[in-house]
């Protein structure tokens, strides 16, 4: 065991204020004391009883040791890892800690007395319902910030299981806490009782009331994912009874179809069918927008096979985790938002090969797409032989001088009619009586073949009293040969 990970009891000076209590354990504040490789205040943690098995917890000290520097960093914000083990006469006494730094923690005012108390903000406080928890004066995130803690989440279990070959164990909802203003926003505690996986440890875990996985099973890397579902479901879904939710359906929403998935197989009873931490990690940050693996095109294609030379054409494209699609040709290039997964951009194209490229702040995917096939624009070539033209006056010259006035029509006398419209319906007060169709008027006294065949005739170039018609006899229109120079000889 390296001395750098063991501290003398009398080492800690002056005890601080009790921070925490619990069945076996109290926690103090360390006004006094400050180590190498920790730049924050610090808080010592010391058991009431004897350890079953110390050697667990210095373990789990040296997990820590043995990481390096970047690593370390990264456990210690995810994580109030034990940094040091406490020592007296060679037995084990506690463990020092970072202390919780204050944005992981509520400031609350007592009801009727107005003095004010900071308090843990412990995960439970995001199942309840979110007036509720307004009323008590707590921060109320929206889906957005769900969706975040919940990837923060499944980014540090990620960590504990791939960086630090580690089961958690007991996550229940008082063993992780969260802020909504920086990143992480999920924060460990309680992490003396980890084990590395595949071991049994002499320290005995228990599950919390409605954490407990399928079928007892004992606590391992699996039963973190289990819990993990958990957590993700009730977050999501919070309101009455959401603590003790089992049901995933509630979530399909929030979480899309491929997101609801993973659910039903991490809430599931075959420990191997669950899905990794990291494949959460990977889901929800796409689902808020800051992908956290390279862009991958599924699918890139033309609209269709030929397109006329300096035309626009229409690219199709499906991707994973891209925030933007680039579509270039040689002389040009379209960028679109890719966020949504598939989409259409348009370019003009002038050679018969594009490139399609997805792009995130991780990598890029790039495919080539083609040949299409460039149609040119047909030219207007002249036909093989002479081509009749008319050459027509002007528009004034088709008309005559002036326009004929027609005659006036023929007064015709007819008979009054025998119902007109206000005998149907009768005087204003009057009862108009039933109603009888009208009787159909006698036929005028004219016959109109008559009038037809009998009537004025008009004939144009001969004169009318008052009335001189132009004389239409030539054709106002010449036709000319195709050859300009036969215009002295009209056809």
């Amino acid at each position: 065991m390296p001395a750098a990970t063991t501290v003398a009891r009398a080492e800690l000076g002056e005890l601080g204020a009790q921070l925490g209590r619990g069945a076996q354990a109290i926690v103090y504040e360390l006004p006094g004391l400050t180590i190498d490789d920790v730049h924050e205040p610090l808080v010592y943690k010391e058991y009431r009883e004897a350890i079953g098995s110390p050697n667990d917890i210095r373990r789990i000290v040296s997990n820590r040791h043995a990481l390096d520097p970047a690593k370390r960093a990264m456990l210690d914000k995810i994580a109030a890892w034990p940094l040091r083990v406490v020592e007296e006469d060679g037995e084990l006494r506690g463990i020092l800690m970072r202390k919780v730094p204050d944005s992981f923690m509520d400031s609350l005012v007592l009801p009727g007395s107005g003095r004010s108390t900071k308090q843990l903000r412990e995960i439970q406080n995001l199942f309840i319902d979110p007036a509720l928890a307004k009323w008590l004066g707590r921060p109320v995130p929206d889906t957005r910030q769900r969706l975040r803690i919940c990837r923060d989440f499944a980014a540090a279990l990620t960590f504990f299981h791939t960086e630090l070959s580690i089961a958690f164990g007991d996550i229940n909802a008082r063993n992780e806490l969260y802020r909504l203003d920086q990143q992480p926003t999920v924060l460990f505690i309680d992490c003396d009782g980890v084990r590395r996986s595949g071991e049994v440890s002499g320290n005995e875990q228990l599950n919390a009331p409605d954490w407990v996985p399928p079928n007892n099973e004992p606590l391992s890397q699996p039963t973190d994912l289990y819990k993990l579902g958990l957590f993700i479901l009730r977050c999501l879904r919070p309101g009455p009874n959401a603590s003790t939710r089992l049901d995933p359906e509630p979530a399909r929403e929030v979480l899309g179809q491929t997101g609801f998935e993973l659910l039903e197989r991490a809430l599931g009873t075959d420990p191997k069918a669950r899905p990794t931490a990291r494949a959460w990690q990977v889901h929800l940050s796409r689902l808020i927008g800051e992908p956290i693996v390279a862009p991958v095109l599924l699918d890139a294609r033309l609209a269709g096979p030929w397109v006329l030379r300096g035309q626009p054409v229409d690219v199709h494209w499906k991707a994973t985790d891209a925030l933007t699609i680039e579509v270039r040709t040689p002389q040009s290039a379209e960028r679109v938002d890719g966020s949504a997964g598939e989409g259409v951009a348009r370019v003009f194209l002038d050679s018969s090969f594009v490139l399609v490229i997805a792009r995130n702040d991780i990598g890029e995917d790039v495919r080539r797409i083609g040949p299409v096939r460039l149609v040119d624009v047909p030219r207007q070539v002249p036909l093989p032989i002479p081509t009749p033209y008319l050459r027509w006056p002007s528009a004034t010259a088709l008309l005559p001088p002036y326009m004929p006035t027609p005659p006036p029509m023929p007064r015709i006398g007819l008979p009054a009619p025998v119902i007109g419209p206000l005998d149907l319906i009768g005087a204003a007060g009057e009862d108009p009586g039933p109603f009888l169709p009208p009787v159909a008027p006698p036929m005028p006294p004219f016959d109109p073949a008559a009038m037809i065949m009998n009537g004025p005739r008009l004939d144009f170039g001969h004169e009318l009293p008052g009335i001189t018609l132009p004389d239409l006899d030539q054709s106002s229109v010449d036709i000319f040969a195709a050859d300009p120079a036969d215009e002295e000889n009209p056809s």
